[in-house]
């Protein structure tokens, strides 16, 4: 099962529920603290990402619920397409990224991958080698199995929409 796209590649995740979350890696130090807003019952991804990011417009993370016959979900480079600035989807399934490196998690292990990872060490290792992200992806998915997928965009004119920073929308059959 492949949870790291670098080049293009596409990934599957096996969340443990039916609901993902997608955000920039880049947050990942901002969520760390305020994690425990994700294991309270009832309380709106809107709320939580405006607790969290108080500059926020509403799109920095998205939301997704797949369909209950879906026990896990294929993510193809494809699939993340382009979203226009003029208008923020109510529905939460806009995210926006800085980075061009984006985390897909389960829903119900957002604060175990948090836990898990930093931005710091990442990067880091995605600046080292292929091998060495591989081999922190494998020791991660011991951890929280595999509930979780790492995305890079493959860059500019590899005939993808997800090309770097902006806004972004993933449209796959196993969303609802």
């Amino acid at each position: 099962m492949n949870l790291l796209s670098l080049n293009g590649e596409a990934v599957t995740i096996c969340p443990l529920n039916n609901q993902l979350l997608v955000f920039d890696v880049l947050y990942i130090e901002d969520l760390k603290p305020r994690k425990q807003l994700f294991e309270e019952s009832g309380i709106s991804i809107k709320k939580i990402e405006l607790d969290i990011f108080e500059w926020s417009d509403g799109s920095l993370l998205g939301f997704y619920s797949l369909k209950t016959d879906c026990e896990s979900i294929t993510i193809d480079i494809k699939d993340i397409k382009y979203h226009s600035s003029e208008s923020i989807d109510e529905s939460r399934k806009v995210f926006s990224t800085d980075s061009g490196l984006i985390a897909v998690v389960s829903w119900n292990i957002i604060s175990a991958f948090l836990d898990y990872v930093s931005y710091d060490d990442l990067v880091d290792i995605l600046n080292i080698s292929p091998q060495a992200i591989s081999n922190y992806i494998t020791k991660l998915s011991i951890n929280i199995g595999n509930t979780f997928a790492i995305i890079s965009t493959p860059g500019v004119k590899k005939g993808f929409d997800f090309q770097g920073s902006g806004q972004y929308i993933i449209d796959n059959e196993c969303i609802e």
